[in-house]
C-alpha cells in the first residue's frame, strides 16, 4: 500500500477486494482535491469501495457504499468547502437507498443521509454541506409516495426537524430547506397541491422564529410563499398570491440593506392589504405601514437599514403633490412612519 501524506490516517484508503494487484488508491486529506481526484476499480464484484478523505476528522464510516453489480461505482465523497452542485452519488441499480453522499463537513452527523424508496434509478440526493450551496441543491424524487423528498443541509445549528414536507400525490414535490447565507430569490418551495399551507419554506437562518411562516387559506395551486432569512435577498424576494382576500401577502425581509423594490404589492381592493415586515434586528413588531386608503397598490416601504437613500421613499396615489415620505430606517424611531394627506 502507499504511504500516506503527512496527517492521513492510515485507513484513508481506497480498498478493493479485487483480484488485480495494487487496488490501493490514496486520496490526501488536502483542501480543493479536484473532482478527477476518485479512486476507480475495474472490478465486477459489488461494494467498490472508495474513501475520498478530504477533510480532518472524517470517520472511518465515511465511505459510499453500494449494492450494485456493475463496474466502477465511483462515488465521490467531498469533503470540501464549495463543491458543485454536480458533487453527486449516482448509480444504476434498482434497490432503494443505492446513493448515499455523506459530505465530509465538521459536525455533519451520520444521519446527514438521503434516503429514498424510490425504485427508479438515479434518486439523486445532493446533501450539501457547505455554505453558497446554489439553488440547483434540490433533492429530486420521481416517486409517487408523499414526503420522499427531503434536503437536510449541513449548515451548524439547523435543527432535525428542519425538513419540508408535503402530503401531496404529484411527483417532484420539490422542497427546499436552504440553509446557508446568499440563497439566491428562486430558493422557494412550489408545490401543486389544492390543499391550503401545503408549502412552508422554514429558513434556517439564525433567530428567525418558528412561526416565521407564509401563510394563506386560499385554495388555488402554487401559493408561493417566500421566507427569507439571509442577508442580501435581492428585491424579487417577494411573496405573491393571487388569492382575492385580503392579507394574502406576507413580505418577510430579513436583511439590512433591502431595496427599494422590496415591497409586497396586492391588487385587492381593501384596505391594509400590504404589510411590509422588515425582520432586521431591532425593528418592533409594529414596525409596520398603515394607510386606510382604498386604492391599491397603497405602496408603504420600511427600510431597515441605516444609510436608506433619498429614494427610499413610500408613495401613495393620493390627488395632493409631494406623496414623499421618507421612512427613516434608524432604531428607536417610533415616529418613523409615513404620512399622506390622501383625498379620503
Amino acid at each position: 500500500e502507499e504511504p500516506g501524506e503527512e496527517g492521513v490516517p492510515a485507513l484513508c484508503l481506497s480498498r478493493c477486494s479485487c483480484s488485480v494487484p495494487l487496488q490501493v488508491f490514496l486520496l490526501c486529506a488536502s483542501p480543493g482535491v479536484p473532482a478527477l481526484c476518485l479512486s476507480r476499480c475495474s472490478c465486477s464484484v459489488p461494494l467498490q469501495v472508495f474513501l475520498l478523505c478530504a477533510s480532518p476528522g472524517v470517520p472511518a464510516l465515511c465511505l459510499s457504499r453500494c449494492s450494485c453489480s456493475v463496474p466502477l461505482q465511483v462515488f465521490l465523497l467531498c469533503a470540501s468547502p464549495g463543491v458543485p452542485a454536480l458533487c453527486l452519488s449516482r448509480c444504476s441499480c434498482s434497490v432503494p437507498l443505492q446513493v448515499f453522499l455523506l459530505c465530509a463537513s465538521p459536525g455533519v452527523p451520520a444521519l446527514c443521509l438521503s434516503r429514498c424508496s424510490c425504485s427508479v434509478p438515479l434518486q439523486v440526493f445532493l446533501l450539501c454541506a457547505s455554505p453558497g450551496v446554489p439553488a440547483l441543491c434540490l433533492s429530486r424524487c420521481s416517486c409517487s409516495v408523499p414526503l420522499q423528498v427531503f434536503l437536510l443541509c449541513a449548515s451548524p445549528g439547523v435543527p432535525a426537524l428542519c425538513l419540508s414536507r408535503c402530503s401531496c400525490s404529484v411527483p417532484l414535490q420539490v422542497f427546499l430547506l436552504c440553509a446557508s447565507p446568499g440563497v439566491p430569490a428562486l430558493c422557494l418551495s412550489r408545490c401543486s397541491c389544492s390543499v391550503p399551507l401545503q408549502v412552508f419554506l422554514l429558513c434556517a437562518s439564525p433567530g428567525v422564529p418558528a412561526l416565521c411562516l407564509s401563510r394563506c387559506s386560499c385554495s388555488v395551486p402554487l401559493q408561493v410563499f417566500l421566507l427569507c432569512a439571509s442577508p442580501g435577498v435581492p428585491a424579487l424576494c417577494l411573496s405573491r398570491c393571487s388569492c382575492s382576500v385580503p392579507l394574502q401577502v406576507f413580505l418577510l425581509c430579513a436583511s439590512p440593506g433591502v431595496p427599494a423594490l422590496c415591497l409586497s404589492r396586492c391588487s385587492c381592493s381593501v384596505p391594509l392589504q400590504v404589510f411590509l415586515l422588515c425582520a432586521s434586528p431591532g425593528v418592533p413588531a409594529l414596525c409596520l405601514s398603515r394607510c386606510s386608503c382604498s386604492v391599491p397598490l397603497q405602496v408603504f416601504l420600511l427600510c431597515a437599514s441605516p444609510g436608506v437613500p433619498a429614494l427610499c421613499l413610500s408613495r401613495c396615489s393620493c390627488s395632493l403633490s409631494i406623496q414623499a415620505f421618507l421612512l427613516c430606517a434608524s432604531p428607536d424611531v417610533p415616529l418613523c412612519l409615513s404620512r399622506c394627506l390622501c383625498s379620503l
